[in-house]
């Protein structure tokens, strides 16, 4: 069956590829580029090979586009020739697959252009404050989309180290998604969906916080009270 995969690997670097037959394929790179950890492969029964190449294309030139990965690819995919329509297509099969890795939490590929747009309009306003924190973001069914230009601590406590969501913060920064503002805050390059409140609040305070009590709406609500009024409680 067609798929479109990537491979990860140490410090952020990623490979992109496309196969008929992954197992195989694996097999292959298990030899020919052995640094690897996780896989993560895209497929259906309804994509076709020329389909899968168009993939590779995409991923590729908008990995390398948004910046977040290195891209272990020596060459870039070439498209191949393929509809206008169907072209259209594949496009938004890339923008839905960004969003699943961003809720899996794979940092690869920015949130779509139409998440980002919508949790904008619909979304709520809230804010992180804490020492060395000053954080923008809006909350809605789709994550907690941090604003460019919020600041986050740069010093961390040093419990976090051992917390996943510190490796987050290490590739956030070595990718330049959080760039160093001063000596005291590291500032959002560029608006951010996080898959929950709670990692959003953890990168921008640098350590372990729920994130449903530390977001606050202009009315100074916790995230936590505005779901409760929702529900009728």
């Amino acid at each position: 069956m067609p798929a479109v995969y990537f491979l990860l690997g140490d410090e952020n670097h990623v490979y992109v590829g496309e196969t008929d037959s992954l197992g195989q394929r694996l097999a292959h790179h298990a030899i020919t580029k052995p640094n690897w950890s996780d896989l993560i492969a895209f497929t259906s029964p309804k994509l076709t090979k020329t389909e899968v190449k168009y993939l590779e294309h995409a991923f590729t030139k908008r990995l390398a586009s948004d910046g977040l990965v290195v891209l272990e690819n020596g060459t870039s995919p070439k498209s191949p020739t393929i509809s206008t329509e169907d072209q259209d297509v594949m496009e938004k099969f890339v923008d839905r697959a960004s969003d699943i890795l961003l809720s899996l939490g794979y940092s690869l590929l920015g949130a779509s252009h139409e998440v980002t747009a919508e949790a904008k309009q619909s979304g709520v306003l809230v804010t992180c404050v804490g020492p060395d924190a000053n954080a923008q973001g809006v909350y809605g069914e789709s994550g907690l989309l941090v604003l460019k230009g919020s600041l986050a601590r740069k010093k961390h406590a040093p419990a976090f180290e051992v917390h996943n969501y510190f490796k987050k913060r290490t590739q956030m920064i070595e990718s330049g998604i959080l760039s160093s503002f001063d000596d005291r805050h590291y500032s959002f390059a560029q608006d951010y969906l996080f898959s929950s409140p709670s990692a959003a609040a953890a990168i921008v305070r640098g350590t372990s916080r729920n994130g449903l009590i530390e977001w606050k709406a202009q009315d100074g609500k916790t995230i936590k009270e505005l779901e409760q009024n929702s529900d009728g409680g």
